[in-house]
């Protein structure tokens, strides 16, 4: 299957087409001080041995990365603003029932304290961006609930927060990469 991937990096904008069912070399990304990578469903065994969730914090971390913290309305707008205008918010990159992508926020260590992965906790009036009714931590699908978040593509959410579970069916993951070299514009 042929799979679109469109990296922007300064002012330029590159297409590259691969000939691969899930590649993480070439992936895409905008900068803005730092990258930020959008990876399309990961494999349905990807969590051999860990979390799906965990899984996509390791291959961040191999790109020298964290999951992404969405610390503020500007970042999240654009991150979800490039994820729409790639097409990357539905298949292929995303599918039914996955619609989403992992962020690097979650709850694991203390229901409903909410931290970013560089260990900033969201409280008082802090930036965040649920949909409605969430995060609910449903527990329908596994009895610990639901400690991960993601950029919820289903229902028309265009990537409102949601509350998931963090291994029950692969996502998408957005990563975000110091980029020393990198302090262009990111797309609007």
């Amino acid at each position: 299957m042929d799979l679109r991937v469109v990296l922007i990096l300064l002012s330029g904008v590159f297409v590259v087409v691969a000939q691969d069912n899930w590649s993480q070399d070439c992936v895409p990304s905008f900068c803005l001080c730092k990258r930020y990578e959008v990876h399309c469903e990961m494999p349905k065994d990807a969590n051999a041995g860990m979390t799906y969730y965990e899984f996509a914090e390791k291959i961040c971390a191999k790109r020298g990365g964290s999951l992404a913290n969405l610390v503020d309305a500007h970042i999240d707008s654009m991150v979800r603003a490039f994820i729409a205008g790639e097409g990357l918010d539905g298949p292929p990159c995303i599918n039914k029932p996955t619609w989403g992508f992992f962020i690097g926020l979650t709850d694991a260590a203390s229901e409903g304290t909410y931290v970013w992965n560089n260990g900033i906790e969201i409280c008082g009036n802090g930036f965040t961006n649920w949909a409605p009714g969430e995060p609910n931590n449903n527990t329908k699908k596994d009895k610990d609930g639901q400690d991960c978040v993601q950029l919820w593509y289903r229902r028309g959410y265009d990537g409102l927060w949601d509350d998931e579970y963090c291994n029950f069916r692969p996502k998408g993951f957005i990563c975000e990469i110091p980029n020393h070299c990198c302090c262009s514009e990111a797309p609007n």
